[in-house]
């Protein structure tokens, strides 16, 4: 048969679903191919917390003053989050907010988690060993509750680079979690593309309690 004659039938045979030379592609509802695009894996790690912060003199990091963040308490929402087993803590919807301590001054902030941990699950409390680390972050909301204006970062560089000196450390006894950071940088959002944030300068450690 020629060449011709072996095209058009190949085609004549797709047309009906039998060509075995050119097999179908793989589905869009394959688990495989849904997996491969990033579809997130639920660590079923939520608990609702108590959240501390030691408020030291020379603190990076502190509190409003009104005492812990609650879970569900005057609109906050302070969590391992359940498909990550990050920390959260949202004030967006509540009067209270953290407050960074930084070179150009006190800043509020909105929202503050931790990523990038050592440990499968982040803060899962059935998997999570007694010393572990992670990166943390804690956002500037345009009017606490719009886009991302300035943040203070631990763990990473304000381009978002891996920081390993500067990482939290993460303790657990089996009843309190204590996060702590040595120090890390203020970021300002000053531009648009890739990289939009200026390091604005270093930002003074902290330590926060979570209860769950």
């Amino acid at each position: 048969m020629s060449r011709t004659s072996l095209l058009y039938a190949c085609v004549m045979l797709l047309l009906t679903g039998a060509c075995a030379e050119f097999p179908a592609g793989p589905s869009t509802s394959s688990p495989g191919l849904q997996a491969a695009k990033g579809r997130p894996t639920s660590c079923s790690a939520y608990a609702p917390l108590s959240a501390t912060l030691a408020d030291a003199p020379g603190d990076g990091l502190v509190s409003d003053g009104a005492g812990a963040y609650v879970e569900g308490v005057d609109g906050v929402e302070s969590h391992i989050n359940g498909p990550t087993g990050h920390l959260s803590i949202w004030t967006t919807q509540s009067p209270r907010f953290l407050v960074a301590n930084t070179g150009s001054g006190p800043v509020t902030i909105d929202r503050a988690y931790t990523n990038s941990h050592s440990n499968t699950c982040g803060l899962q409390l059935s998997t999570l060993p007694t010393s572990s680390s992670a990166a943390f972050e804690g956002e500037e909301r345009q009017g606490g509750t719009g886009s991302t204006v300035s943040k203070v970062v631990y763990g990473k560089t304000c381009s978002g680079a891996a920081d390993n000196a500067s990482r939290v450390a993460i303790a657990w006894d089996g009843s309190t979690i204590v996060i702590t950071a040595t120090g890390g940088r203020y970021c300002r959002l000053t531009g648009k593309g890739k990289n939009p944030w200026t390091d604005a300068g270093p930002v003074s450690g902290f330590q926060m309690t979570l209860v769950p």
